[in-house]
């Protein structure tokens, strides 16, 4: 074995111990990675839970509070009726009653997290500047008999009370958050509020509680999840370092090398995408390369679609890579059934298509353009389950020009042209032509 070879070896022994030294130091961060995803995974969870009963609690105590109103109702009526008015109008009298107790009845009421009920008197349900009069709040006392605007918003810009009467309005009931002052402090905080309506009185009857007091229960939940997971994180490192080092030297043993090599090559001189069954790059940009000699020397130009699949980082971190490499092999095979045999389809990147068009004309590049979004808008895939979803493209066009010194230079109009359709809202294309 010769002196070469066996530098040969030394060099693929030590290349392969960084490498197995990399991929331990990689699978840790991983590791933690995924430990703190989990613990953020379950304090979501955790918020979302509590969140959830919250919701319910403020529901629940809403939805009493009318039905006390309705006893309180008719007991009134009730005592109307032996006398007790005494001239004045019944049912008049029993409601001004009524308004009377449950007023009493929400001001002393306290709740935990400082919470409590409020109720605004409705003068017009179509809302505006003076929509509705503050009839009960245990929080402004002081501001009773005020009048409300749907114009007015938070210290966050939320506009709580447009939120509240068109929640009430239109679907009878409604959950909104939004910025107020606590009770009994000039703090303000972020609060989750349940508001519906009791029509016979114009009433929305309301109740918040503050969602910082949410986030003592998440933490404690955090720190206890921490406390499960850093001992299970330990052993899978000691874990990983174990196996990683044994892989190491049954590796060191085996002649990988050649395959190694021999996989290099095939991956080089292979010129189609395995996933998708386009063309690679380097075939993409030997073949511009072509068609922009031929252009200098008076043949037609091409037309260059440059395609990107709108939203695909959302696709990938919602259903996973599986579901986005479908997602590329559809839309390739899609637009191989759109375009013509002389036409050149290249994978250019990523989620980044590149359609070389010869012997296309300009003006069929809109109509073309038009097809391509057709057929993406066409593709139908299966996420979980029965649950399908469908894709958009966003295309750049434009083609070589005369002043053009590098056909690098139409690709990058057709590039440019792509993100204005992005920023134009997806799904569209726009044309970039060559200045003249």
């Amino acid at each position: 074995m010769t002196s070469r070879t066996h530098e040969h070896r030394r060099a693929h022994f030590l290349f392969l111990a960084v490498f197995m030294m990399i991929l331990c130091a990689l699978s840790a961060a991983l590791t933690l990675w995924s430990v703190n995803a989990t613990e953020r995974v379950h304090a979501q969870q955790t918020y979302d839970e509590i969140l959830r009963i919250k919701q319910a609690f403020l529901k629940d105590t809403v939805q009493n509070t009318i039905r006390n109103i309705d006893r309180l109702r008719a007991f009134n009526r009730a005592l109307a009726k032996t006398g007790a008015a005494r001239g004045a109008d019944p049912e008049a009298w029993a409601d001004v009653r009524t308004k009377a107790g449950i007023a009493a009845v929400i001001r002393e009421h306290t709740f935990a997290d400082g919470g409590y009920i409020w109720v605004n008197e409705v003068v017009d349900w179509a809302g505006g500047k003076d929509y509705a009069v503050r009839r009960i709040h245990p929080n402004l006392p002081d501001t009773e008999g005020t009048l409300l605007s749907t114009e007015t918003r938070d210290l966050k810009g939320n506009l709580p009370y447009l939120a509240e009467l068109e929640g009430v309005r239109d679907r009878g009931e409604v959950f909104f958050t939004y910025f107020f002052k606590r009770r009994d402090s000039d703090r303000v905080a972020e609060k989750i509020t349940y508001a519906t309506a009791y029509r016979d009185y114009n009433w929305i009857i309301s109740m918040g509680v503050y969602l910082e007091d949410l986030q003592t229960y998440v933490d404690e939940a955090h720190r206890e999840s921490e406390r499960l997971t850093r001992p299970i994180l330990l052993s899978m490192v000691i874990l990983f370092l174990v196996l990683f080092a044994s892989a190491l030297i049954v590796l060191s043993r085996r002649e990988r090398v050649f395959l190694a090599r021999t996989s290099r090559i095939i991956r080089e001189e292979s010129n189609v995408d395995h996933l998708t069954g386009a063309q690679n790059r380097r075939i993409g940009d030997a073949y511009l390369q072509s068609f922009f000699e031929k252009f200098a020397e008076g043949a037609e130009t091409p037309l260059l679609f440059m395609l990107d699949i709108d939203d695909f980082k959302v696709v990938n971190d919602t259903w996973g890579h599986a579901v986005g490499d479908e997602v590329l092999a559809k839309l390739a095979h899609a637009l191989r059934a759109v375009i013509r045999s002389g036409d050149l389809l290249v994978r250019w990147g990523g989620e980044e298509f590149l359609l070389i068009c010869a012997d296309a004309t300009r003006g069929s590049a809109a109509a073309f353009a038009e097809k391509i979004l057709d057929a993406a808008r066409m593709i139908e895939l299966r996420a979980t389950g029965d649950s399908f979803f469908g894709i958009t493209v966003s295309v750049g066009v434009s083609w070589f020009g005369s002043s053009d010194r590098r056909f690098e230079t139409a690709v990058t109009r057709a590039d440019e042209a792509l993100y204005r359709a992005k920023a134009a809202g997806k799904d569209c294309a726009r044309i970039s032509p060559p200045e003249s």
